[in-house]
């Protein structure tokens, strides 16, 4: 039972990246069955709701490691990725949309490339911000599955991601060294100046390298 317990984080971290790739396929072969029981968006769903289960079960275990971290970044990015691509294809909604969302991914992309080419390593910021873009972005990517309108709010969505992914890359951009879990570029300026904070156990992890 403990070894179950201890290897939740790992397979809920796991089954958002094999939830990425029936979403890729789907994309390429659709079955109009599939989508007609509405499994894709049960599938999202869980992919969605394992994301947030991961790492906190990881830190309550205290198993939250810098490969974990960095994995969920990475996995993260592909679910959300393909399920833009997936959403894309089906979607009736204006394409000015996905534009804007692609936007967001850009900003992503320049995030990854500024860490790695500072610090030779991708990022993991977990910034506050980031984390209430991918709970807006659940919840119109949940609209649209269903297929209902929601331009309105998804220009908002866009808007705040923007500004989201922007706190996250001024943060890679701020640091001295490279670290993990920064709550916004404020408290990176706080790490610049050597200055400590706290970071809330619900949504952020303490170090760990194993």
């Amino acid at each position: 039972m403990k070894k179950i317990l201890y290897s939740t984080p790992w397979l809920l971290l796991y089954s958002r990246l094999a939830i990425a790739l029936v979403f890729l396929v789907y994309a390429f072969f659709p079955i109009a069955a599939v989508r007609d029981s509405h499994i894709i968006l049960g599938l999202f769903c869980f992919g969605f709701i394992g994301d947030i289960f991961d790492g906190i079960i990881a830190r309550a275990l205290q198993i939250d490691t810098t490969l974990m971290r960095r994995l969920d970044s990475l996995f993260d990015t592909v679910f959300w990725l393909i399920t833009t691509y997936l959403l894309e294809e089906i979607s009736k909604e204006t394409t000015l949309l996905f534009y804007g969302i692609g936007a967001v991914i850009l900003v992503v992309a320049i995030e990854y490339a500024v860490s790695m080419i500072r610090f030779s390593k991708p990022p993991s910021s977990h910034n506050l911000l980031s984390k209430f873009f991918g709970l807006s972005l659940f919840v119109f990517y949940v609209l649209l599955f269903l297929g209902i309108s929601a331009n309105g709010f998804g220009l908002f969505v866009i808007t705040f991601g923007l500004v989201a992914r922007l706190d996250a890359l001024l943060i890679y951009l701020v640091l001295r060294k490279w670290t993990h879990d920064i709550p916004s570029v404020y408290h990176a300026f706080l790490l610049r100046n050597e200055k400590s904070f706290s970071r809330h156990k619900l949504f952020h992890s303490v170090e760990r390298t194993c």
